[in-house]
């Protein structure tokens, strides 16, 4: 499916304060007094060889000559919380005149570097290079104020001397050696291939230089135990791997390859067998759980049955195979890309097949008179089911009672005593000897008998037996006052309503919020009303009222395809509420701020014992228009008369309540 939604995101990017450290000379004498540091900005932090971060003060003395020059960092922290860092070269020297560079030994592909005299004050000279049979030569770019600049790159491999002539009632010279390196250019042997499948097995890399460092996407090692390239280990596409060579004055040269990496897809599959394979066979279905299945062009599966001839292969997606014997099986599945690239993967498995067991409940409704009926969904392939056996506990574990039921009865009633949360275990066993069990949870809901006095519902006092749901345990519904933007609280006057987390990334709901039963056995024309507030995403959110007169079945719709006051407004909600794409929603930003009055009939459920009522919510959570759900209130349900009509006909004079007329 392809994603053409469009968004927005607001941020925000301060910038740093340019700092620099303003008085720092280039050298220092050794027996030099402790220098205080300064900065452009005030308020950071110095830091290096030599440097008291507290005071601020450089010590030459303690910086030494050793290790010269000396690396000083200045670091600022603005009020945005942007880092700055600011650092400078130090030379630290004894006591006579020279010539101050930061290295004896530079690399050609060094950056320039710079050349400064120390401890001639009041005298300006000039600088000539000098190769190693003391010719002049370029490479030296003298800027007349006692410092010069040095291009390794115009150099090469020699012996240079840095000449420093000034005058002090004599003609005097200065001179500082240094050495220029060429590192050799490195080749890399084996990555002769221009593409690699994901699952190539991992090999060393090989390059014509020895003592190399290779590095890039899947590659792992060192200089001693050799670098291993692992495709796996990187995403499909074009990825580039570096070689460098280091001598032993440390200049390093690079070459750099770029490859393909093709895309491998990870096989997997399953099986639905389990174990006893009764007289007559079993078909085995296999589930291919294998990633990103459009990549592939072929499939070949070995079902390790060579007694079924050519049937002992696939070319299906997901095929299923018939075993006539059980036993251990090595079954494999090779799947192959259209770029040729191909995997295996191998399972040893035992094929076997036992039954399924499963029950549901027709009703989690509690009535005193009433029982709970349970409906055996069990599966056996093959053979008869000659054992059931149903145990009953309370939640704690405390078993209430065991029924042995007959296995060509589909159900057993139990008589629970109180509203409560119960397990209920099932044992089954075929004529094979194979069985299997399962528990489940039922929780037990009261059932309000509607009547002439119907149904209403405040919420102020108590939650009104309403509990929230969600198949992924993400729920977001609160009772409490709302707090919906714009909306006039009242204390004391509470609702169900939604609370969206601050944090709303990757966020979907599907949740619900369930109304106790009801049994509407002697209501022939039900009418529900309620409160309601929506502040949806338009389009993409929504609610719906929906209701269930059976455990299991489908949750419907109330008033899909009928008229009713301040009912459903939209017909293409994106999310789809409770799996309906009308409902309440919005065709516009334009979020309620007060109650509505929703009005519909209930005819769908007239005559049932056990109806549940939910209202289902779809959202992606709060976004940046400030939506914030859905919010309802004071639930009634009476019994329809042309005098309900009037009342809310006064309130909503439409078509729908028009429509509403003639209940």
């Amino acid at each position: 499916m392809e994603n053409t939604g469009t968004g927005n995101v607001i941020i925000t990017v301060n910038e740093k304060t340019a700092v620099e450290i303003i008085n720092l000379a280039k050298g220092y004498n050794v027996e030099d007094d402790p220098v205080k540091l300064e900065a452009n900005i005030p308020g950071g932090t110095f830091s290096g060889p030599g440097v008291n971060s507290a005071t601020g003060y450089f010590h030459p003395d303690i910086a030494d000559t050793v290790n010269s020059p000396h690396m000083i960092t200045y670091t600022y922290e603005n009020a945005s919380s942007c880092i700055s860092i600011a650092s400078e070269l130090v030379y630290v020297v004894g006591a006579k005149a020279g010539i101050l560079i930061p290295d004896n030994t530079v690399c050609t592909n060094d950056e320039p570097f710079v050349a400064n005299i120390f401890n001639i004050p009041g005298v300006t000279g000039s600088f000539i290079l000098l190769n190693s049979t003391f010719q002049p030569v370029s490479g030296l770019t003298d800027h007349g104020d006692n410092s010069a600049t040095i291009d390794p790159a115009l150099l090469s491999n020699d012996n240079y001397t840095i000449e420093y002539q000034y005058f002090d009632q004599t003609i005097l010279y200065l001179r500082k050696a240094f050495s220029v390196m060429s590192p050799s250019q490195p080749l890399i042997l084996n990555l002769d291939k221009d593409a690699y499948c994901q699952n190539t097995v991992p090999f060393v890399l090989q390059s014509d230089l020895e003592n190399v460092v290779f590095e890039g996407p899947g590659v792992s090692g060192n200089i001693h135990d050799g670098f291993i390239f692992n495709p796996h280990e990187t995403d499909p596409g074009i990825i580039k791997i570096t070689c460098t060579s280091v001598t032993d004055d440390g200049c390093t040269a690079s070459t750099l390859d770029s490859i393909l990496v093709l895309f491998t897809p990870e096989v997997k599959f399953g099986i639905s067998s389990t174990a006893c394979v009764p007289e007559g066979g079993e078909i085995v279905s296999f589930d291919n759980q294998t990633d990103v299945k459009l990549s592939v062009k072929t499939w070949s599966w070995d079902f390790d049955d060579i007694g079924s001839g050519q049937n002992n292969h696939s070319t299906l997606i997901d095929p299923t195979h018939l075993y006539l014997e059980s036993g251990l099986k090595s079954i494999s599945l090779t799947a192959t890309t259209f770029e040729g690239c191909g995997a295996t993967f191998e399972l040893d498995t035992i094929i076997d097949s036992k039954p399924v067991a499963d029950f549901t409940w027709i009703s989690d409704c509690f009535t005193n008179e009433t029982d709970i009926i349970f409906v055996n969904k069990s599966i056996n392939k093959s053979g008869s089911i000659d054992t059931i056996i149903w145990t009953f506990r309370t939640s704690d574990g405390d078993v209430l009672s065991k029924i042995h039921s007959n296995p060509a009865t589909d159900t057993v009633a139990y008589p629970f005593k109180t509203v409560d949360s119960y397990l209920v275990d099932m044992y089954t066993k075929n004529n094979k000897g194979c069985f299997s069990e399962i528990t489940k949870e039922i929780v037990l809901r009261p059932t309000i008998q509607m009547g002439i006095e119907g149904y209403d519902e405040s919420f102020d006092e108590t939650e009104g037996l309403w509990t929230v749901h969600s198949e992924d345990q993400v729920e977001s519904w609160v009772w409490d006052v709302p707090d919906f933007t714009g909306f006039t609280r009242v204390s004391g006057d509470k609702a169900w309503f939604t609370r969206f987390p601050s944090d709303n990334t990757d966020y979907r709901e599907n949740s619900w919020i369930q109304s106790p039963c009801f049994d509407f056995t002697d209501v022939d024309r039900p009418l529900i009303k309620m409160d309601i507030m929506k502040s949806f995403i338009p389009y993409l959110d929504g609610a719906v009222l929906q209701y269930q007169d059976v455990v299991g079945d489908d949750w419907i719709t109330i008033g899909e395809n009928s008229p009713g006051i301040n009912w459903y407004n939209v017909n293409n909600i994106f999310n789809k509420p409770g799996g309906s794409s009308i409902g309440w929603g919005s065709d516009m930003i334009d979020p309620d701020s007060a109650w509505m009055k929703a009005v519909h009939d209930l005819d769908q459920v007239s005559g049932k014992p056990y109806v549940a009522f939910r209202i289902a919510i779809a959202t992606n959570g709060k976004q940046d228009i400030n939506n914030q759900g859905f919010a309802f209130n004071n639930v009634g349900i009476t019994e329809r008369s042309k005098l309900t009509v009037l009342e809310y006909f006064s309130i909503q004079c439409s078509a729908s309540a028009m429509a509403l007329s003639t209940w």
